[in-house]
This record gives C-alpha cells, structure tokens and sequence, in this order.
C-alpha cells in the first residue's frame, strides 16, 4: 500500500492486579490501516440535517476515544437515507438547538471573515484538522450557531485528519426533501487557503514538494 490512513490507538488495558481498583498499567496498543478514500468532488460534499441527536459527550473538553455510538447511530441514518456515499451527517445538539458536528468531521464557517466553529461545550470532538486551523492564529471564533443562524454563513467546510479541509455544497432537511442552503465554499478564498496549507502541510511532512 503506497497510501494509506493508519490509526495508532492506546487504551488502559486490562487492570491490575493490585487493590487500586483504578490502577491499569499495562496499557493495550493497536495500530489499524486502511486505504486512503477517495478525495471529495471539487465542489465540494453535501451535509444532511440528521434525525438523531448528538449526546453530551463523557467530559468535555471532548476527546477522541473509542466511543462511537452516536457516530455510528449517525452513518445508520444516513444509510437508511439512502444518501450519496460522500454525504455527510450533520448533528445538532440534543433540543435541536445548536450545530455540534458531523458524523466524521469537525463542522466549521466562514461568516464576515471570521473562521467559526462549535462552542467546544457543546461535545464536539476535539479534532486534529481543526486544531491545526485554529493554531494559524485566523480571527476564529467558538460559537454557539442555531441552524437558522449556520445557513446564513458565507462558507461551510468539514474537517478531518484524512481528507484536511473540504468544502461543503449543500445542506439538506432531515427529510432530504429540499436543500437548506447551498454555497460555494471551494470558491472562497479562506478556504481555498486553508486546503492549500493542509496539503503544503502533509507534503512538506512526507517530503514531497506540490507544485
């Protein structure tokens, strides 16, 4: 495999045999790989208003963890929906109030050229990409968006590990019955910059040079 995605993964293990019922110190490793995915259509992914919530999270700030039960629950829906294969799930919190995240990615939006993402309170996963936009020091800022608030922004992008920075086109109902919103992200130019770095970023970390 010349590309690939792997994930190092470490947990507690089993406990110790001692009377701290709290004491784990033989930590248990995996290391798991699988294909890179396909890259995402130039224009972008649409999001789709998910049914099911997402949940509090165990502590917050989130980590990430082996706890995929929402997530999982989430792609089941989407499934079910019989969406396209590169859609994503969009979770609000559990009274529908706010945007949290999506079933792979962290969620954010450009609005008056500010980079806007989910009050991390709110239980979104403490993602990796994001974590890398947000120490390019942009003017960034953690909001707290209802879904009338979120369609109003100039530019959606979805962030991951994998796939770095992807436009979002679209946004459905939870009945995918009409489209919500529909952008052009991959046009703007803070997202155009921050797909541009991502992939300066893997490059420069792999060696390569992209011309």
């Amino acid at each position: 495999m010349s590309e690939g995605v792997f994930r190092y993964t470490i947990t507690a293990g089993p406990p110790s045999e001692t009377t701290d019922m709290l004491g784990y110190d033989q930590p248990s490793e995996l290391l798991t790989v699988r294909p890179l995915p396909p890259p995402a259509a130039p224009e972008g992914v649409s999001l789709r208003l998910l049914n099911i919530p997402r949940d509090s999270g165990e502590w917050l700030p989130r980590p990430k963890s082996l706890n995929y039960a929402n997530a999982l629950m989430g792609g089941h829906e989407l499934r079910r929906r019989g969406v396209g294969a590169d859609d994503e799930g969009l979770f609000l919190t559990r009274e529908g109030k706010y945007v949290v995240e999506a079933v792979r990615h962290n969620v954010a939006w450009i609005l008056d050229g500010r980079f806007c993402f989910p009050d991390p309170t709110l239980g979104a996963v403490a993602g990796t990409c994001l974590q890398w936009v947000l120490d390019m020091e942009l003017e960034a800022e953690p909001c707290r968006a209802s879904l009338d608030e979120f369609v109003q922004a100039d530019a959606v992008v979805l962030l991951n590990a994998v796939r770095g920075v992807t436009p979002v086109s679209a946004l459905w109902d939870a009945d995918d019955r009409s489209v919500l919103r529909a952008w052009k992200s991959y046009e703007h130019p803070l997202v155009a910059a921050l797909r541009r770095g991502w992939s300066e970023a893997l490059a420069k970390t792999a060696g390569l040079h992209i011309k």
